[in-house]
């Protein structure tokens, strides 16, 4: 099994291999751990994969499906309330495939979905199907984007291609808006690409960045402001890579980082200008 979200009641969603292991379903724990098979169970919307990546303060779940047509198809659902596809799938844009990434406290549910022309593009969505005309977030310029983070106030994160597909870089749109490629692209570390993984209400995005070198690092941005390389570089725990995978409202920042002389990761905890290792 894997933990991929947990709202502020305790409640915890992500995925996990049924008894028979011929399925991974995605489950929601009612309160708090343990999983109870026999109600935290969230079932699939038909094939045999299924995760739940995101949960908010009122039990609304969102996440990704195989579908019985073997495509990947986002959902949203609730605490207690098994999928069912002809309820919870959110469709796409016209193409076959979609994710759910990230949900705010207000219902508003960040992902990518397939277009027609099989582009992906970010969305932000309130409704539980997609609609093209009104959630989709544009590109940087590029031909595909995707969202993985919303906060409150509506301001969005992820990735887009630029102008040329030349580069893919970190994104944060403002309120309830598009994709601004004039405002909203914040840079990277000093190398060619970013991510950016999550944000908080003040507007901080966190996420991972190559630097001058090449090297993966983990950034956190000032409030609402772009990557800067002289302050926003996390560092790491010494080893090749870091990334930065979600930040809360103090500015606190988890990810995971190489060590020095191994080739595993370790989870981190950065605040304060600290990063002890998990």
């Amino acid at each position: 099994s894997r933990a991929d979200g947990l709202n502020t009641l305790g409640q915890i969603v992500g995925q996990s291999k049924i008894a028979d292991g011929t399925s991974t379903n995605a489950f929601a724990t009612a309160v708090s751990p343990p999983i109870n098979p026999a109600t935290d169970d969230l079932g699939t919307l038909g094939g045999n994969w299924c995760n739940a990546w995101a949960i908010n303060g009122s039990g609304q779940i969102v996440g990704e499906s195989l579908d019985a047509s073997g495509n990947y198809r986002a959902f949203r659902t609730e605490v207690g309330v098994p999928l069912d596809p002809a309820v919870h799938d959110m469709g796409t844009f016209g193409g076959d495939h979609s994710a759910a990434k990230g949900i705010n406290n207000i219902g508003q549910v960040v992902g990518q979905a397939q277009t027609a022309d099989n582009a992906y593009h970010a969305f932000r969505a309130s409704g539980n199907v997609l609609n093209q005309a009104t959630d989709d977030l544009g590109t940087l310029g590029g031909t595909s984007s995707g969202a993985t983070g919303i906060n409150g106030s509506g301001q969005v994160t992820g990735a887009s291609k630029t102008v040329g597909d030349s580069a893919r870089h970190a994104f944060r749109t403002a309120p309830n808006a598009v994709i601004n490629p004039t405002t909203d692209d914040l840079g990277t570390l000093g190398g060619a690409d970013s991510l950016g993984a999550d944000i908080n209400d003040h507007g901080q995005v966190a996420g991972q960045s190559r630097t001058v070198d090449g090297q993966w690092c983990a950034f956190c941005t000032a409030p609402n402001g772009p990557i800067n390389p002289a302050s926003d570089n996390l560092g790491g725990l010494g080893g090749d890579a870091s990334s930065a995978k979600a930040i809360n409202s103090d500015g606190w920042v988890v990810g995971w980082s190489g060590i020095p002389n191994s080739p595993t990761w370790h989870a981190f905890l950065y605040r304060n200008a600290e990063m002890p290792d998990l």
